[in-house]
């Protein structure tokens, strides 16, 4: 019995021997200089072995080390480092070159290594650094720690995520702690301040996004809001805003003017419009929109009997294409302005006749046409029919100033040498025959058709100016007539001193 023990106690003690092995390797390197990390016999190292291999740069003032997980996969050599030490350059590391494990640092000068090596050997291949535990799947550069393999499960076996806490609380405790979201270079923060806000940041420059302070008022552009969301910055909603209370209510509060706010609340299911001071002791209501109605009153509350009612005046100025439009949906689309304390008053209608010809008509009190504009812009005064001239008026017209524009036949020609001026024998013969002047309209077709004022204007010109022509060759006959009477005259003065002459030498004579 006892041979037996002795047996399995010596095969134990060499299972173990053969398992692990530590040995010490001592190395000068540098940079350029890299030298290979051989086993206790200074054979390359096996790849069907794994090892853990600590490092220390010897003779310096600076602690400087390294720590490394060193094993084949396929045969081909793979590093992990464990734990790095210092960050000068002379902190010695291992690298994979042609597949040869080497021990160098990142220093052109000579310093000397002292590797601590253990060794493991699995006598198979394809041996994994997760042999050596837990605790070497974690790294540490400096001050630095941190996981690559895989995800870290805290309060879980299964992690489905890099680090997935469950059943379990995330604390910190240090000033200005935060936890940091980056992919892509970009850069996000979910920052705990000293004074109790909660601040979500954005970007490199530490841009604000959100805050949520200890009142659990949230800003949002703003690191101190003042109300329960705070937002410095224009709001989108694609589908709706609620405000929801006894009186829901909205204020707009301009900052850079004093006392000039407005604040749009729900009062018994009226929207109401006020313009307040930044005090709120002062309440001036602009505007409401009745419940049920939708009718709408500036300035006063609105009649139960119009749509709009505005206590004041109103302006209507519009752009391109703009317009003010009053509808009535009915059949023959008729619409009204009205213009009075009532409806009673005069006011302005619009009617759309058959093949839709509107017209435009104000009207007195007594639904009497004053005035009639027509498609086309034909405008009639007394009437709606201005036979087809812009301007049309039934009744009398009194101006201080009429003015036709232009009229290119106008009568000057009957000054010219070419104009054949009609004898008064020839307008005595017109007038016993026709019984007006040539080329006037007589009473008849005046009483008929009317004339047109530029055109009779034309008209009488030119009979005034026949008739100065008449007066001028008048005077002229005048004159020559005159002359030949004063000839007379004196012809008749000079005969009778030569009679009276005459008769006193016959006297003589008989005496």
């Amino acid at each position: 019995m006892k041979t037996k023990i002795l047996a399995i106690t010596m095969i134990t003690f060499g299972f173990v021997v053969n398992a692990q092995k530590n040995f010490i390797k001592d190395l000068i390197v540098n940079i350029t200089s890299p030298k290979e990390l051989t086993d206790d016999s200074n054979n390359s190292l096996n790849v069907q072995n794994a090892y853990k291999v600590q490092l220390v740069t010897r003779g310096t003032g600076t602690q400087t080390g390294a720590e490394y997980l060193v094993w084949a996969d396929d045969s081909i050599w793979k590093l992990r480092a464990v734990n790095l030490i210092g960050t000068t350059s002379n902190r010695p590391s291992l690298v994979v070159e042609n597949n040869t494990v080497k021990v160098k640092t990142n220093h052109a000068n000579n310093y000397p290594i002292r590797v601590f090596v253990k060794e493991l050997n699995s006598l198979v291949h394809g041996v994994k650094p997760n042999i050596f535990g837990a605790s070497y799947q974690w790294q540490r550069e400096a001050s630095n720690l941190f996981y690559k393999d895989g995800n870290v499960g805290i309060g879980t076996d299964k992690p489905i995520s890099k680090l997935d806490i469950t059943s379990g609380e995330y604390k910190t405790s240090f000033s200005g702690n935060a936890l940091t979201f980056k992919n892509s270079g970009k850069t996000s923060y979910i920052d705990k301040r000293d004074t109790g806000n909660l601040m979500f940041r954005m970007g490199e420059n530490y841009n604000h996004a959100l805050v949520i302070d200890r009142k659990l008022n949230v800003g949002i552009g703003t690191t101190t809001p003042e109300s329960k969301l705070d937002v410095n910055g224009i709001i989108t909603a694609k589908n709706e805003v609620r405000s929801k209370s006894s009186n829901p209510a909205i204020l707009l509060d301009e900052t850079d003017v004093a006392d000039k706010n407005w604040h749009m609340q729900v009062n018994d299911g009226d929207l109401k419009f006020y313009e307040v001071n930044d005090a709120r002791s002062s309440w001036s209501q602009k505007m409401i929109i009745k419940s049920g109605t939708g009718n709408v009153g500036i300035g006063t509350t609105p009649s139960t009997s119009y749509k709009l009612h505005v206590n004041g005046n109103i302006a209507n100025k519009v752009g391109t294409g703009g317009s003010l439009t009053l509808f009535e949906e009915n059949a023959d689309r008729r619409n009204r302005i009205i213009l009075g304390a009532d409806a009673q008053g005069a006011y302005i209608k619009s009617t759309w006749g058959n093949g839709g010809t509107s017209t435009i008509s104000f009207r007195d009190q007594n639904n009497e046409r004053v005035l009639n504009v027509l498609r086309g812009g034909n405008v009639g005064i007394g009437t709606k029919d201005t036979k087809g001239f812009k301007l049309g008026v039934n009744g009398k017209i009194a101006a201080t100033e009429v003015k036709v524009a232009t009229y290119n036949n106008w009568a000057d020609f009957v000054f010219e040498k070419e104009y054949k001026l009609p004898t008064l024998t020839e307008v005595e013969n017109h007038i016993k025959e026709k019984g007006h002047l040539e080329n006037i309209p007589s009473a008849k077709e005046v009483e008929k058709n009317g004339f047109f004022l530029g055109e009779m204007d034309a008209k009488l010109l030119q009979k005034i100016e026949e008739l100065t022509l008449y007066t001028i060759d008048q005077e002229k006959k005048l004159n020559t007539q005159n002359t030949r009477i004063e000839k007379l005259e004196k012809e008749n003065i000079l005969l009778k001193s030569l009679l009276e002459r005459v008769s006193k030498l016959e006297k003589q004579v008989n005496n």
